[in-house]
């Protein structure tokens, strides 16, 4: 709506008339009464255009009905002000002349576009004044209210029901287009598309509009562009419904809106005047129009302007702000107009209670109705929530708006009463929307008021199945443990089902079902029925997942005390179907080491046939890691390290045992070691501490087992950078080293070796000979190499005897000890002769240059084998000198984490 014109205007009436009705006491054409007498104001309003009849009509004078009105808005050079001017066709002037007229001149300090067009057609413009006539005028209060130009007559002109006055002066919607609503839209929307290039045109030559109309038509449309543009386009519009185009039409400057009529359809404008001139709009043939108003829309595609066309055609002039506003100021925003009216609309329909579902989507998807919506939370609840109930889209879009707390605890309260009429189909859209819109810890926190307090056990119970079957899935939907009472089968037609839920959940069902009827869990099911239930529930214990076994043992574990039988029912005494139950539990690591630990004890997993049991397929490992890092298990990894023993290595170390006894023992502690071993690399992968899950000590009887192992299967792994690790292995299990020695020996089949072809063979043995027996260049360590050397090779045949004898020594013993331990020798019988003649042999050779040789070739072979012995003299002194080395720096390291230590316990 316009602004309302300041009270206070003034007036003037201009016509012709004598000199003594005229204000100015001019004769003709001149001011015949004003309300000032200002001669500047009088000036201004004799000055303003004259009217004058389309040239056509000049022949034939129509009467003053049928004549053109003018109706202006214009505006005055200085001052701020505007004329609002109105002129009619008079037959005659006052001396009875043709064609005269009579203007009707309002100046006005404001006067808004549309407020000067809802005058036209007005009775309340003075159309004649008589002579002798007062020249003095009151001052106008304003422009006079019009009923022919306004929103309801643009509507009506738009729509089938165009009606109203036909005779030029009045008329609005012309009789050449009463017959074609469709005809009369296009015509607006091509006149909304020449606004819009008028106020896009930067030439100023070019800044007008030409419209061929009839003059009530021109004020019409100009009134629907005013009233629906945007404000750059019209604000402040200066405009005339009709001035002649015989008076040079091409050079009238007071309006950028000219309307004009020539009286015959048949004639247009000139054409310049929508080219060069201006912009052209005939409303009789569009083909004479300026080119860019020769589209059958007008140019509209694309431009927003159909969207206003259709506001205005359905009379939602209530929605105008708010399109208005989201379009903008300027024509740059006016390809929202649709956006806009449609949301507005919707907006319009959730105001009234008549906004359907798909309203309220459409607007919760558009950013910018979203906030609208928020501000209408009642009405918008009473239309999305039924829907939201059944339909995923709708809860995807009002997620917030049902999880607001009043409208959760709606839901949920028609939830419960839909559970208790047994209306499943209700409970599941009430708890599927809440589910979705509350997440999931608020439907938990809803769900355990229902389902996680003891005083609803009894209605639980009470509940037909299918609704228990109802808050089972509810209950899996936000990952919650059902309580008992929805987990105890009602019926025995009820455990079927319960047993193929979630594992865990199974687990505990079976549970409920095997366990004593002191507890009272079946009370309700008839003796007959329970001893079925029971026996199906074992039966699906041992053929069920992991998991299911899991919580069966977890859920009798504080029961287990006084209630061993939950377990010894499914485990003792040993079968099959158990052993493959409990494979499943050890492979999945399906318990906590609580568990393991009771099952171990009731079960007597580690004796008897589960004992055996465990020794296969890495079961003892399973159960090892089962036990986990915080020593739960230490009792079982020391009873199982504590029973290793130097038949680890060899069945011939037992000791007494013989036979295929020792094999047995031998095999059992090897199957052993390797599980150790196995869940020693698990526990350490998975982060945990050796040291906390192992009894004390047994990490290094683990290690020294795991070593010893390691070098007899493969004597190339004999840590030769830190010798001592060998003596602390063997001192750990109490085998002698030559024991050791002797098991590397026999496994590499050395007393099938010859010598010196076999040497290569046999270096592993005399490299793991050195490690045991290190010489320090002092007598008592050669004899005792010598003694372990003759120990070894008596296991071997006598005629190689001395070759290994000689062997051994000259590898591990420096040449200044050899003539001592001959002469030690020809004491005693311990030196096999053969070995005394060969290190006799060494001694006498050149020592400048000398190489090593365990065999010292006879007589012609003494060349030959010179070249052997240095090799092997030079490899020799290599090890030696790499093993002290090797030695002093142990030593060192000792001594800076000794120090350390020292520090560390005494203190600042």
């Amino acid at each position: 709506m316009g602004r309302v014109p300041e009270a206070g205007g003034d007036q003037f009436y201009v016509t012709h008339c004598a000199v003594a009705d005229s204000v100015r006491n001019d004769p003709g054409y001149t001011v015949r009464a004003a309300s000032v007498t200002d001669p500047a104001a009088l000036d201004a309003a004799f000055q303003y255009p004259p009217y004058e009849l389309p040239l056509e009509l000049w022949r034939d004078p129509p009467a003053p009905e049928f004549a053109p009105r003018r109706l202006a808005r214009t505006k005055v050079p200085r001052g701020g002000r505007v004329w609002a001017v109105h002129s009619a066709y008079l037959a005659k002037d006052t001396v009875g002349r043709d064609r005269s007229y009579f203007s009707h001149l309002l100046l006005l300090p404001a006067a808004e576009p549309a407020e000067v067009l809802r005058s036209w057609g007005s009775e309340e413009w003075v159309t004649s004044y008589p002579p002798a006539e007062s020249k003095a005028l009151p001052r106008n209060a304003g422009l006079p209210p019009g009923e022919l130009v306004n929103d309801d007559a643009l509507a009506a002109f738009l729509n089938d029901g165009a009606s109203g006055p036909t005779e030029l002066s009045r008329t609005v919607c012309p009789s050449r287009l009463r017959a074609s609503a469709p005809e009369r839209r296009a015509l607006f929307a091509r006149m909304l598309r020449a606004m819009l290039l008028l106020a896009e045109e930067e030439d100023a030559a070019r800044r007008r509009l030409f419209v061929h109309a009839e003059p009530g038509l021109v004020a019409l449309l100009l009134y629907g562009a005013v009233r629906l543009l945007p404000p750059a386009v019209t604000d402040d519009l200066t405009f005339s419904t009709f001035e002649p185009h015989q008076r040079n039409l091409r050079d009238y400057k007071l309006a950028e809106v000219v309307g004009t009529y020539t009286g015959s359809p048949e004639r247009g404008l000139e054409p310049d005047l929508g080219t060069t001139r201006g912009i052209a709009l005939d409303t009789f043939a569009p083909a004479r129009s300026s080119p860019e108003l020769r589209a059958p829309d007008g140019g509209d595609a694309g431009t927003g302007l159909a969207a206003l066309v259709e506001l205005a055609a359905a009379g939602e002039w209530g929605l105008l702000p708010a399109v208005r506003q989201a379009v903008g100021p300027d024509p740059s925003g006016l390809p929202r107009a649709g956006a806009a009216l449609a949301r507005t609309r919707r907006l319009a329909r959730t105001d009234a209670g008549t906004a359907s579902v798909g309203d309220l989507l459409a607007l919760q998807a558009d950013p910018l109705a979203r906030e609208e919506l928020a501000a209408r939370v009642t009405r918008v609840w009473a239309v999305v929530k039924e829907p939201a109930l059944a339909r995923p889209d709708v809860r995807a879009a009002f997620r917030e708006l049902i999880a607001r707390p009043e409208h959760a605890r709606e839901l949920w309260e028609d939830a419960i009463a839909a559970l208790l009429r047994d209306d499943l189909r209700r409970w599941g859209a009430c708890w599927s929307a809440l589910r979705e819109s509350v997440g999931a810890d608020e439907a938990r926190r809803l769900l355990d008021k229902l389902v996680g307090r003891e005083k609803n056990e009894a209605k639980l119970s009470r509940l037909p199945v299918a609704a228990r079957s109802e808050l089972r899935t509810a209950c899996a939907d936000v990952n919650q443990f059902p309580p008992r009472a929805l987990l105890v089968p009602v019926t025995a037609g009820e455990l079927e089902p319960l047993l193929h839920t979630q594992p865990d959940w199974a687990g505990y069902v079976a549970f409920v079902v095997l366990a004593d009827d002191r507890f009272d869990w079946l009370a309700h099911v008839p003796p007959p029925d329970r001893d079925t239930m029971r026996t199906h529930a074992r039966e699906y214990l041992l053929a069920a997942p992991p998991a299911a076994a899991a919580a069966y043992v977890r859920a009798a574990g504080p029961f287990l005390d006084t209630e061993p039988a939950l377990l010894t029912t499914l485990f003792a005494p040993y079968t099959p179907a158990a052993a493959g139950l409990m494979d499943r539990l050890l492979a999945a690591g399906a318990l906590e080491p609580g568990d393991w630990l009771k099952l171990c004890h009731i079960v007597e997993m580690l004796q008897g046939a589960w004992g055996d049991f465990l020794l296969e397929n890495n079961r003892l490992a399973h159960l090892l890691v089962g036990f986990g890092g915080d020593g739960a298990g230490r009792d079982v990894w020391a009873g199982y390290l504590e029973l290793l023993s130097p038949a680890l290595l060899s069945p011939d170390l037992l000791g007494a045992a013989s036979g295929d006894e020792t094999v047995v023992i031998h095999r059992w502690e090897r199957k052993v070691q390797a599980h150790l071993r196995l869940a020693a690399e698990r526990l350490t992968a998975s982060g945990a501490r050796l040291v906390q899950a192992l009894p004390p000590g047994g990490v290094a009887r683990l290690f020294a087992a795991n070593a010893l192992v390691r070098w007899v299967n493969d004597p190339t792994a004999i840590p030769l950078d830190t010798p001592d690790e060998v003596p602390q292995a063997c001192d750990t299990f109490g085998v002698e080293r030559i024991d050791l020695v002797r098991v590397v020996y026999k496994q590499l089949g050395g007393a099938d070796l010859a010598l010196p072809d076999g040497a290569d063979e046999l270096a592993p043995v005399v490299e793991l000979f050195r490690v045991c027996f290190p010489t320090d260049g002092t007598f008592n360590a050669a004899r005792r190499v010598a003694s372990e050397a003759v120990r070894l090779s008596d296991d071997g045949p006598t005629r190689a005897r001395g070759a290994l004898q000689a062997h051994l020594i000259l590898a591990c013993v420096p040449d200044m000890n050899l003539a001592a331990l001959i002469e030690s020798a020809s004491q005693s019988t311990a030196l096999d002769p053969l070995a005394v003649e060969r290190l006799r042999r060494q001694i006498s050779r050149p020592q400048k240059n000398a190489s090593r040789s365990a065999f010292v070739p006879d007589r012609e072979e003494q060349s030959s084998d010179d070249d052997e012995d240095d090799r092997h003299s030079k490899g020799r002194k290599k090890r030696h000198k790499k093993a002290k080395k090797s030695g002093c720096l142990g030593l060192v390291l000792f001594t800076v984490v000794f120090i350390v230590f020292l520090f560390a316990v005494s203190g600042p």
